[in-house]
């Protein structure tokens, strides 16, 4: 009986000793833990033209490869963080997959490599492939090379051919290395290598429309 009155009256005690007491200041210690953020970037406003290509080109021939074309792509980040980018074909419904053995590369192209350059006057254009230029990446001062994974995956190989495919990532390591370095600004040669298909007689302009997005990936 008494260690339970005891225990009710310390309980009063306290009550009322927190009843006599002035009310508390609060200070309240805040931020915000945020990854470094990274943007990639293409030179020549992310815009490949090849001008005009006379039906004449097309004589005797069901195909026309054009001649490659280089731009600069870039990725900079406030902290060196580990990225990769893979591919999203905004004309995937128009590539023509079989333009591989045409594109007069050492490596042909696989149908996965293959990006569409969408459609027009009821036809399919082609083609094209695009390529990270092998022994054009730095990445802060260094030279990288070009990796690459399934997406979601973790088991990396070296992309000699630097090919840019459907459903992988592609990422940058030390050299020699397998694993994906952190970077704070990385800068190489992006390659575009088109086949245009032939359509036949043609009385008005018919339009090449490529559009590739590389997404961005923090590893």
């Amino acid at each position: 009986m008494r260690r339970a009155r005891r225990t009710v009256l310390f309980g009063m005690a306290l009550a009322s000793a927190n009843a006599l007491a002035a009310s508390p200041a609060e200070l309240r210690v805040t931020g915000v833990i945020r990854p470094g953020a990274c943007v990639p970037s293409f030179a020549a406003d992310a815009e490949v033209n090849f001008g005009v290509i006379p039906s004449s080109a097309f004589k005797n021939k069901k195909r026309l490869a054009l001649p490659a074309k280089q731009f600069r792509f870039s990725i900079a980040c406030d902290v060196r963080t580990r990225v990769g980018v893979s591919p999203y074909d905004n004309q995937r419904h128009s590539a023509d997959r079989n333009i591989g053995a045409d594109l007069g590369e050492a490596e042909p192209a696989a149908p996965e490599d293959v990006f569409g350059l969408g459609s027009d006057l009821g036809h399919d254009l082609g083609g094209y492939e695009a390529r990270f230029v092998p022994g054009t990446f730095t990445a802060d001062g260094h030279d990288v090379d070009t990796i690459s994974a399934a997406a979601n995956g973790t088991s990396w190989i070296r992309r000699r051919g630097g090919q840019i495919r459907h459903g992988v990532v592609n990422a940058w390591a030390e050299r020699g290395a397998l694993t994906p370095a952190p970077i704070g600004n990385l800068s190489g040669m992006l390659r575009i290598r088109p086949v245009v298909n032939a359509i036949g007689e043609v009385k008005q302009d018919a339009n090449l429309d490529g559009s590739l997005t590389l997404e961005l990936h923090y590893l």
